[in-house]
């Protein structure tokens, strides 16, 4: 099991070949490991983090309610398909409550998105010895 600060470390230097590729994959890579990372479950550094920004904080609070370690917050491409999905619903839902329709949900750019989060999510995984 890996420190937060290991974590933290191996998530920045992976971001650097994933944003030569990718900026946008290289960028949530950075958001997925430093700010949404497995780690969300529990009191750790992501959640410490989470808290300056208040509504990121609420967003991301149900997060909290799941077991630490468990196949929802853990398991690689699992994890990740569950915080997008959130996200692209709570988009949706705000889109369509306002009339702006589902624009934000469409872009092709949430594919970077995914492969960001996927890479920072299989990178805790791998360093917490693939529970």
């Amino acid at each position: 099991m890996a420190s937060g600060n290991t974590h933290d470390s191996s998530v920045i230097v992976a971001a650097i070949p994933v944003g030569i590729v990718s900026p946008i994959a290289g960028i949530s890579c950075l958001v997925g490991g430093l700010l949404l990372s497995p780690d969300i479950d529990c009191k750790s550094n992501p959640v410490r983090r989470l808290k300056k920004f208040p509504p990121l904080y609420w967003f991301w609070s149900p997060w909290q309610r799941f077991k630490h370690r468990s196949m929802w917050t853990h398991f690689p491409i699992l994890c990740t398909a569950l915080k997008l999905t959130w996200v692209l619903f709570w988009l949706a839902f705000v889109g369509i409550a306002t009339g702006h329709g589902l624009g934000w949900v469409l872009r092709s750019e949430w594919v970077s998105v995914a492969i960001g989060w996927a890479i920072s999510d299989i990178l805790h995984w791998l360093l917490d010895g693939c529970p």
